[in-house]
Protein backbone atom coordinates (compact mmCIF):
# COMPACT_ATOMS: atom_id res chain seq x y z
CA UNK A 1 0.00 0.00 0.00
CA UNK A 2 2.88 2.37 0.78
CA UNK A 3 4.41 1.79 -2.67
CA UNK A 4 1.04 2.42 -4.33
CA UNK A 5 0.51 5.68 -2.46
CA UNK A 6 4.08 6.79 -3.09
CA UNK A 7 3.70 6.13 -6.82
CA UNK A 8 0.34 7.85 -7.02
CA UNK A 9 1.03 10.93 -4.97
CA UNK A 10 4.68 11.56 -5.73
CA UNK A 11 5.78 10.06 -9.06
CA UNK A 12 2.57 10.55 -11.05
CA UNK A 13 1.78 13.90 -9.48
CA UNK A 14 5.27 15.25 -10.17
CA UNK A 15 5.14 14.19 -13.82
CA UNK A 16 1.61 15.51 -14.43
CA UNK A 17 2.16 18.80 -12.58
CA UNK A 18 5.48 19.33 -14.34
CA UNK A 19 3.84 18.79 -17.71
CA UNK A 20 0.91 21.05 -16.80
CA UNK A 21 3.31 23.81 -15.76
CA UNK A 22 5.43 23.35 -18.89
CA UNK A 23 2.29 23.79 -21.04
CA UNK A 24 1.17 26.82 -19.03
CA UNK A 25 4.54 28.57 -19.12
CA UNK A 26 5.01 27.83 -22.82
CA UNK A 27 1.51 29.18 -23.54
CA UNK A 28 2.37 32.33 -21.59
CA UNK A 29 5.65 32.68 -23.50
CA UNK A 30 3.78 32.47 -26.80
CA UNK A 31 1.00 34.84 -25.76
CA UNK A 32 2.77 38.00 -24.56
CA UNK A 33 -0.44 40.00 -24.00
CA UNK A 34 -1.76 37.31 -21.65
CA UNK A 35 1.63 37.10 -19.94
CA UNK A 36 1.79 40.89 -19.43
CA UNK A 37 -1.75 41.04 -18.03
CA UNK A 38 -1.12 38.16 -15.63
CA UNK A 39 2.22 39.64 -14.52
CA UNK A 40 0.65 43.08 -14.01
CA UNK A 41 -2.27 41.69 -11.98
CA UNK A 42 -0.89 38.76 -9.95
CA UNK A 43 -3.69 39.10 -7.39
CA UNK A 44 -6.41 38.76 -10.03
CA UNK A 45 -7.12 35.12 -9.23
CA UNK A 46 -10.13 35.04 -11.55
CA UNK A 47 -8.00 35.89 -14.58
CA UNK A 48 -5.18 33.59 -13.46
CA UNK A 49 -7.68 30.73 -13.16
CA UNK A 50 -9.03 31.54 -16.63
CA UNK A 51 -5.48 31.32 -18.01
CA UNK A 52 -4.96 27.95 -16.30
CA UNK A 53 -8.34 26.66 -17.49
CA UNK A 54 -7.49 27.66 -21.06
CA UNK A 55 -4.08 26.01 -20.82
CA UNK A 56 -5.63 22.76 -19.54
CA UNK A 57 -8.34 22.97 -22.22
CA UNK A 58 -5.94 23.69 -25.05
CA UNK A 59 -3.22 21.28 -23.92
CA UNK A 60 -4.89 18.47 -21.94
CA UNK A 61 -2.51 16.22 -20.08
CA UNK A 62 -4.01 13.13 -21.64
CA UNK A 63 -4.48 12.46 -25.33
CA UNK A 64 -6.51 9.31 -25.71
CA UNK A 65 -7.80 7.50 -22.64
CA UNK A 66 -9.13 3.98 -22.92
CA UNK A 67 -11.21 1.64 -20.84
CA UNK A 68 -12.08 -2.00 -21.36
CA UNK A 69 -15.71 -2.89 -20.82
CA UNK A 70 -16.45 -5.54 -18.21
CA UNK A 71 -20.04 -6.08 -19.35
CA UNK A 72 -21.98 -5.65 -22.54
CA UNK A 73 -23.12 -2.07 -23.14
CA UNK A 74 -26.35 -1.60 -25.06
CA UNK A 75 -26.07 1.56 -27.15
CA UNK A 76 -29.33 1.35 -29.05
CA UNK A 77 -31.98 -1.06 -30.26
CA UNK A 78 -29.64 -2.69 -32.76
CA UNK A 79 -26.21 -1.82 -31.37
CA UNK A 80 -24.28 -3.13 -28.42
CA UNK A 81 -20.65 -3.32 -27.39
CA UNK A 82 -19.59 -6.72 -26.10
CA UNK A 83 -17.72 -7.20 -22.83
CA UNK A 84 -14.01 -6.78 -23.45
CA UNK A 85 -14.46 -3.94 -25.94
CA UNK A 86 -11.89 -1.15 -25.82
CA UNK A 87 -13.51 2.29 -25.61
CA UNK A 88 -11.38 5.31 -26.44
CA UNK A 89 -11.90 8.91 -25.36
CA UNK A 90 -10.12 11.75 -27.17
CA UNK A 91 -9.47 14.56 -24.66
CA UNK A 92 -8.12 17.14 -27.15
CA UNK A 93 -11.07 16.61 -29.48
CA UNK A 94 -13.56 16.81 -26.60
CA UNK A 95 -11.95 19.97 -25.22
CA UNK A 96 -12.13 21.60 -28.66
CA UNK A 97 -15.79 20.76 -29.34
CA UNK A 98 -18.28 23.54 -28.80
CA UNK A 99 -15.74 26.37 -28.69
CA UNK A 100 -15.45 29.08 -31.30
CA UNK A 101 -11.89 28.98 -32.67
CA UNK A 102 -10.77 26.20 -30.30
CA UNK A 103 -7.22 26.31 -31.67
CA UNK A 104 -6.73 29.84 -30.30
CA UNK A 105 -5.38 30.32 -26.77
CA UNK A 106 -7.98 32.71 -25.31
CA UNK A 107 -8.39 32.91 -21.51
CA UNK A 108 -11.16 35.50 -21.95
CA UNK A 109 -13.48 32.77 -23.20
CA UNK A 110 -13.95 31.58 -19.58
CA UNK A 111 -16.73 33.37 -17.76
CA UNK A 112 -17.40 31.63 -14.41
CA UNK A 113 -20.55 29.73 -15.38
CA UNK A 114 -19.15 28.44 -18.66
CA UNK A 115 -16.86 25.98 -16.85
CA UNK A 116 -19.89 23.92 -15.91
CA UNK A 117 -21.33 24.03 -19.41
CA UNK A 118 -18.18 23.57 -21.49
CA UNK A 119 -16.54 20.44 -22.81
CA UNK A 120 -13.90 20.65 -20.14
CA UNK A 121 -12.84 17.77 -17.90
CA UNK A 122 -9.08 18.16 -17.29
CA UNK A 123 -9.33 16.14 -14.07
CA UNK A 124 -11.86 13.58 -15.28
CA UNK A 125 -15.56 13.36 -14.56
CA UNK A 126 -16.29 14.38 -10.97
CA UNK A 127 -19.20 11.96 -10.65
CA UNK A 128 -17.06 9.03 -11.77
CA UNK A 129 -13.45 8.93 -10.59
CA UNK A 130 -11.87 12.38 -10.67
CA UNK A 131 -8.18 13.01 -10.29
CA UNK A 132 -7.26 13.62 -6.65
CA UNK A 133 -5.27 16.70 -7.74
CA UNK A 134 -8.31 18.60 -9.01
CA UNK A 135 -8.43 20.72 -5.85
CA UNK A 136 -4.76 21.46 -5.39
CA UNK A 137 -3.36 21.52 -8.96
CA UNK A 138 -4.97 24.78 -10.20
CA UNK A 139 -4.08 26.58 -6.98
CA UNK A 140 -0.49 25.38 -7.15
CA UNK A 141 -0.24 26.27 -10.83
CA UNK A 142 -1.51 29.79 -10.12
CA UNK A 143 1.03 30.38 -7.34
CA UNK A 144 3.95 29.01 -9.37
CA UNK A 145 3.00 30.89 -12.56
CA UNK A 146 2.65 34.21 -10.72
CA UNK A 147 5.95 33.67 -8.93
CA UNK A 148 7.73 32.85 -12.21
CA UNK A 149 6.24 35.95 -13.89
CA UNK A 150 7.30 38.10 -10.93
CA UNK A 151 10.90 37.15 -11.68
CA UNK A 152 11.06 36.44 -15.41
CA UNK A 153 9.68 37.46 -18.78
CA UNK A 154 9.03 34.37 -20.88
CA UNK A 155 9.81 33.96 -24.59
CA UNK A 156 9.79 30.91 -26.83
CA UNK A 157 9.85 30.03 -30.50
CA UNK A 158 9.14 26.34 -29.85
CA UNK A 159 6.15 24.78 -31.55
CA UNK A 160 3.53 24.05 -28.93
CA UNK A 161 1.52 20.90 -29.38
CA UNK A 162 -0.44 18.82 -26.90
CA UNK A 163 2.25 16.34 -26.02
CA UNK A 164 5.69 17.53 -25.07
CA UNK A 165 8.72 15.45 -26.12
CA UNK A 166 10.60 13.82 -23.26
CA UNK A 167 7.78 14.72 -20.85
CA UNK A 168 8.36 18.43 -21.49
CA UNK A 169 9.92 19.46 -18.22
Amino acid sequence: QVWYLQGTFFNTAVVQMSEAMAHLLLALAQNPDVQRRLAAEPDDHVYADQVIDESLRRYPLFGIAHRITTDEIVVGDSTSLPAGSVLCFNYPEFHAAGFEHPEVFDPDRWPDLQRREANYIPFGVAANRPCPARGVAPLTMRVVACEVLRRFELHSTAAHIRSLPNRGP
